[in-house]
């Protein structure tokens, strides 16, 4: 199978309060039953044994003890002090300093309660790294849905990743953030309120969906030739174009993909005139993960945990922590036909589907 690759642009996990009420769904029943979800998240505060059992940071030590105290007023500050997070998956936590780290602590604890008898030594040279979903790098969504690049997107340096099973209850907890230098000093403490989020999220997108068409294929081009003569061309030969998506009710996800097209060759058809095509994307897979859906942006977010080539087994792969492959993309639900926001190089377009 040829693979060429489509970048999505990455965004970061999205900050909320452990107190907020988010809003507006696609529909009313929808945004009712969504928003009791959220409220019974919002309200449950989670255990410190199930703390304990399910999270961890990504090469951090554990250590049982007391938390180091702060003894110095050393340059510390934190990106915010609220995150939310899927079940099964990894919250990076990026932080800022003007001194030279050598380390942080970490200890978790109930938001209005218990503190972990145990806490986390983090050496710098664990910070950092590709961006994550649940332990496995993130690679990036493809704009036209094709297989997915092996480009590592660098993020900051100075970055925690901490990492949730899949089996943790959703709801609130905290935890606790200080580093440390060479010299034994050690900076205040810094406090992150984290919800642990349930998959799914509206009921009225769920069922299955038969791919109908993306709308930036159907474009045409107009190329200047080299002996300025003028030609119009389709910007892509779509030869076959098979997709078919189960989105269940519990946040299950299932996408099996037969996908051939090939792209406008502006150079060599410049060159003679006529269009020339290249193969884009071959692709013949399944694909099983989670979808999640953000009531208060209307924004879908898919995550691939296991892939399958259905050509060639040997490039089969299971992705612990997850792939990303829709992030956050817009949702419009007229009808039975789910029309998804995408954006290729800058670009924005549709997808659409129909009610199978």
């Amino acid at each position: 199978m040829k693979i060429l690759n489509l970048l999505f642009i990455i965004l970061g996990m999205i900050s909320i309060s452990c107190n907020n009420e988010e809003s507006s769904l696609i529909d009313n029943d929808s945004r009712e039953d969504t928003s009791l979800l959220i409220q019974e998240e919002e309200k449950n505060e989670i255990s410190i044994e199930a703390i304990d059992k399910e999270v961890a940071i990504v090469g951090g030590i554990k250590q049982v003890g007391d938390f180091p105290s702060p003894n110095s007023n050393m340059d510390f500050k934190i990106d915010t002090t609220e995150k939310k997070v899927l079940k099964g998956t990894t919250l990076n936590v990026e932080f800022s300093s003007q001194v030279n780290i050598s380390g942080a602590y970490v200890r978790f604890r109930e938001v209005q309660g218990e503190n972990s008898e145990s806490y986390f030594n983090v050496p710098s040279t664990s910070f950092g790294g590709e961006k994550n979903i649940g332990g496995a790098k993130i690679l990036s969504s493809n704009n036209l849905n094709v297989v997915k690049s092996a480009a590592k997107l660098k993020q900051s340096d100075n970055t925690i990743i901490v990492s949730f099973s899949k089996t943790i209850p959703p709801g609130k907890m905290s935890f606790d953030i200080c580093i440390y230098d060479e010299e034994g000093n050690i900076s205040q403490v810094q406090t992150l309120c984290i919800v642990v989020r349930e998959w799914g999220g509206n009921s009225e997108i769920s069922g299955n969906w038969k791919f109908d068409r993306f709308d930036y294929l159907q474009q045409k081009e107009i190329i200047i030739c080299e002996n300025k003569d003028k030609i119009q061309a389709n910007i892509a030969e779509v030869l076959v174009d098979q997709w078919a998506l189960f989105l269940g009710e519990d946040g299950t996800y299932l996408s099996t993909i037969n996908r051939k097209v090939n792209f406008l060759n502006t150079g060599s058809t410049i060159v003679s005139c006529s269009p020339i095509y290249t193969t884009f994307i071959d692709e013949n897979a399944k694909y099983t993960g989670n979808w999640f859906f953000n009531q208060e942006t209307n924004k879908l977010t898919v995550v691939d945990f296991v892939f399958e080539d259905l050509d060639n087994i040997e490039n089969n792969k299971k992705y612990e922590g997850g792939d990303l492959r829709f992030n956050a993309v817009e949702v419009k639900l007229i009808g039975n036909q789910l029309e998804l926001t995408l954006e290729y190089w800058g670009v924005r377009y549709l997808a659409y589907f129909s009610k199978d």
